[in-house]
């Protein structure tokens, strides 16, 4: 019980982070992408059994994370702080419960039996993309109001 507090403690700080508004860091704006993408090949090297399906589900995957990164970079809103000049983002609701739902398919498939390995690496995939991509639209937001 004590772990799964623990989570429920820090997705509640997760999702009240997102909803602050914060500044853009660009310097530092690709390191979670950058890690995540170094930890799910490793994953996908080690754990997954790569069967004749598994790139064709994993790029199904990352395509629709994709999909959900660029929706949820899209819900972020954006604008330059007055006092410091510096642009500033903050997510929305609908984005963090976009970023919920994922989280409960991923901790649901796990009871998925057969074929649970490939709907994880292929959720896996979903996660990925959806970091990316939201990023890449960030970036993109950051230089639209940096000009």
């Amino acid at each position: 019980m004590t772990d799964g507090l623990i989570l429920l403690v820090l997705l509640i700080w997760i999702a009240l982070r997102q909803l602050r508004e914060r500044p853009v860091k660009i310097a530092t704006l690709w390191i979670v992408p950058a890690l995540m993408v170094y930890v799910s090949l490793r994953l996908i090297g080690q754990d997954f059994t790569l069967t004749p399906y598994a790139p064709l589900v994993m790029t199904a995957g990352a395509a629709v994370g994709a999909v959900v990164g660029i929706a949820r970079g899209a819900l972020t809103k954006f604008r330059i702080h007055a006092a410091t000049g510096e642009v500033v983002m903050k997510g929305s609701v609908a984005g963090i419960a976009i970023w919920f739902v994922l989280l409960g398919v991923r901790w649901m498939s796990r009871h998925f039996g057969d074929g649970a390995e490939l709907i994880s690496g292929a959720l896996l995939m979903v996660g990925l993309g959806s970091v990316v991509f939201r990023r890449l639209w960030i970036y993109r937001a950051y230089r639209k109001l940096k000009g």
